[in-house]
């Protein structure tokens, strides 16, 4: 029996060449963790990565004799996902072909409806339902019936009553990463745990009530050390959903892993995630927050979303803006950068509730104008998706493929959401370099963290900042804190001629950046 595993990517660079351009799209640890898996069961099994903008000229990697295909992707990959299914029928009609990921799990449905090609979905985490989907086929069972029978494989004919498939991660193998082009600055993905305690209403994982359940932390240090030792690699991403997690026992534990880390005489570069409220002003939390420092920590990524408590109590946030406030202010003074997702407006909120959130981000000089502008994403059958529905704030068209199709309560607010689609999104030139900006960052405390001492560039990075939050603060003032939209439409050709200006800037510090690491001949 063949078998083909295909990880759907979206990269809007065809072709990638500068050492500057970072490949992490490519790094999917979920998907080498499937395929890994599904080898150690002596399962031959072939691997592919299509880029979903060049599916079509791609498509001469999917293995048109396959008797299974898997793909995996999120909603980016969605018309490409059933491309490959459409084209693959026609080919090979018996052929199976399904789709997994957090995407998969959550909007299986409407999928299914719409690509009729497409046989399965399997449900997160994908490992055993794949290899039992493989070895039921193997055994001359049908699709349909392994649907009947099986609580975490969804079909075009059953598709109730089926659940996240929650499973311990020490039962998985290491990532198999041997497939990978590893270029010289590319970020290695790793997962130290699954599951999340949080329990955030827009969050797609909050469904699900998932047992926790994380890896020790010599395993994750030594996996660390494989990567490097194998692929050079030098910067990781944590993708837990909390580092931290499970409360005191996960503190102990993320200490014991930089202390691993330290053992090993390489420094590496990390950033990872953690939730705000898990961390306090004690002797014992400023000890942990100086140790990841230590092991390598410049960046660590919080999920603040919004700068007043109401809106945190809507998104069933555990922090509140106290524990945020105290949050940055203990990375920040330990000599690491807290970065943060940010959600300006939602459906429920008003002026005040806007005021407050700007008030947020000027006193802590944002710099990354999408959280200035940010609207609250709607995922397909989340918590926050239902009440919206019950509420009947969804509009009409509103469904799996849609984030911003609601209605607003307060008018003020609708009219601001319609001036930041009209002047920023829809790849409006400042949004584009907003996010060139933000790969920028990225590549600037990769080699903080493995480089060391970057000089002046340093400095000139933290002015840029500066000088880029003060620009933003200026400029949605009037729109924020005195309502005088007009005023932002006036100003807007001054604002965008000014921020140019300064993310040329930022190019500029990222050929320096570039610069300092041939120089320094380390690969980061």
């Amino acid at each position: 029996m063949r078998t083909q595993i295909i990880n759907l990517y979206y990269e809007k660079v065809k072709d990638k060449k500068d050492f500057d351009n970072d490949y992490e799209n490519l790094d999917n640890n979920d998907i080498g963790r499937v395929y890994a898996f599904i080898r150690r069961n002596r399962i031959p099994v072939q691997l592919e990565y299509i880029n979903c903008l060049t599916c079509e000229e791609e498509f001469h990697k999917v293995d048109t004799e396959a008797d299974i295909i898997l793909l995996y992707g999120d909603n980016t990959c969605r018309e490409a996902s059933y491309y490959i299914s459409e084209n693959l029928k026609q080919r090979k009609p018996n052929a199976l072909i399904g789709l997994t990921g957090r995407f998969a799990t959550e909007a299986g449905d409407p999928i299914l409806n719409d690509c009729r090609d497409m046989d399965f979905i399997l449900m997160e985490y994908p490992e055993y339902p794949f290899l039992d989907l493989i070895r039921g086929i193997e055994e001359g069972k049908t699709i349909e019936e392994l649907g009947k029978e099986h609580p975490h494989i969804k079909t075009q004919k059953y598709r109730e009553g089926k659940t996240f498939c929650n499973t311990d991660i020490n039962l998985f193998p290491w990532a198999d990463r041997s497939y990978l082009r590893y270029e010289n600055g590319m970020t290695a993905y790793l997962c130290g745990s699954q599951g999340c305690l949080g329990n955030c209403s827009f969050c797609r994982i909050s469904n699900h009530n998932l047992k926790w359940s994380g890896r020790s932390p010599q395993d994750i240090a030594n996996e660390i050390i494989h990567i490097y030792e194998t692929k050079g690699v030098k910067f990781f991403a944590l993708k837990d959903c909390s580092m931290e997690d499970p409360g005191d026992i996960g503190k102990e534990r993320l200490k014991q892993l930089c202390l691993a880390l330290l053992e090993y005489p390489v420094r590496f570069g990390f950033r990872g995630y953690i939730r705000a409220e898990s961390f306090h002003d004690t002797p014992e939390d400023k000890e942990i927050i100086k140790l990841l420092y230590e092991a390598g920590f410049r960046v660590i990524l919080i999920g603040i979303e919004a700068g007043n408590d109401e809106d945190l109590i809507y998104y069933n946030k555990r922090a509140r803006t106290k524990d945020n406030e105290e949050a940055i202010r203990l990375f920040r003074e330990a000599g690491i950068d807290p970065i943060y997702g940010f959600i300006m407006i939602n459906p429920h909120t008003t002026a005040d509730k806007m005021k407050k959130n700007f008030e947020f981000l000027v006193k802590y000089k944002d710099f990354h104008l999408d959280d200035y502008i940010n609207a609250l994403r709607i995922f397909y059958n989340t918590p926050i998706f239902h009440q919206l529905k019950s509420e009947g704030l969804l509009e009409g068209s509103m469904d799996y493929k849609e984030y911003y199709d609601y209605k607003f309560e307060d008018s003020y607010v609708k009219t601001v959401f319609d001036f930041t689609r009209e002047y920023f999104h829809d790849k409006k030139e400042l949004t584009v370099r907003d996010l060139e900006f933000w790969d920028t960052i990225h590549l600037f405390y990769r080699m903080k963290s493995t480089v060391g001492d970057l000089g002046k560039v340093d400095e000139a990075m933290e002015e840029l900042k500066v000088k880029l939050a003060d620009r933003m603060a200026e400029y949605f003032e009037p729109l924020y804190m005195r309502r005088n939209m007009q005023e932002c439409r006036n100003n807007y050709d001054k604002f965008k001629e000014d921020m140019v200006k300064l993310y040329e800037e930022a190019e500029n510090l990222k050929l320096r950046l570039i610069r300092i690491n041939l120089k320094s001949s380390k690969v980061i």
